[in-house]
């Protein structure tokens, strides 16, 4: 509910057309069923949760050098999200690789998000806590870097300027051509951005 809600790309797709949104959440739903089994064994992922036991928000990831395929025409409106990201990410690595050598061990953040019942003044504490503490995980596990994708301003400002990671990809939303050629977010507002960044874990 939080990304069908919240999620600043996500309601480029739905536009909050009722119909829209309950089918873009249901097939979220997919997703995260498909990749439950590897959060779950991984221990990569986790939940924050309040004195009284309330969850206030959760942060999923994997290796990156192992992330489940997903057949994306059983997600037709979430697909050009994804089909998005992998062809960014792979740009972004490729970008690396020319440059520098790039750590084989990376961890993936898949999603992080916010209970819709957080309040809002108090939200982005709450990110703040999950970012801090998904680089926490990525050390404790070994790994020598973390990528993210970042399209929430938030997310964005967190990772550049509080975390400070150490490399940047700046995609233009409504700049940005699928595959095909196609400006799928021609709509986007010309701020709207999304972000891809790597951290180095020493």
């Amino acid at each position: 509910d939080s990304f069908a809600t919240l999620g600043e790309i996500d309601t480029l797709i739905h536009q909050n057309q009722p119909n829209a949104q309950l089918e873009y959440r249901r097939q979220f739903t997919v997703i995260l069923n498909h990749h439950w089994p590897q959060f779950v064994t991984l221990e990569l992922s986790f939940g924050i949760i309040n004195n009284n036991g309330n969850l206030l928000g959760v942060s999923l990831s994997t290796d990156a050098a192992h992330e489940p395929y997903i057949d994306l025409t059983t997600v037709p409106l979430v697909a050009p999200i994804l089909t998005m990201l992998e062809v960014k990410e792979k740009e972004f690595l490729k970008r690396l690789h020319s440059q520098k050598d790039v750590p084989e061990s990376i961890m993936s953040n898949l999603i992080t998000a916010v209970n819709l019942d957080v309040p809002l003044e108090k939200r982005t504490n709450v990110m703040y806590q999950i970012e801090r503490h998904t680089l926490q995980v990525a050390k404790a596990h070994g790994f020598q870097a973390i990528v993210t994708a970042n399209t929430g301003s938030v997310t964005q400002q967190l990772t550049k300027y509080v975390f400070k990671y150490d490399e940047n990809l700046v995609v233009q939303l409504n700049e940005y051509r699928d595959p095909s050629g196609d400006l799928i977010f021609s709509h986007a507002d010309p701020n709207q951005t999304m972000t891809i960044s790597m951290k180095y874990i020493v």
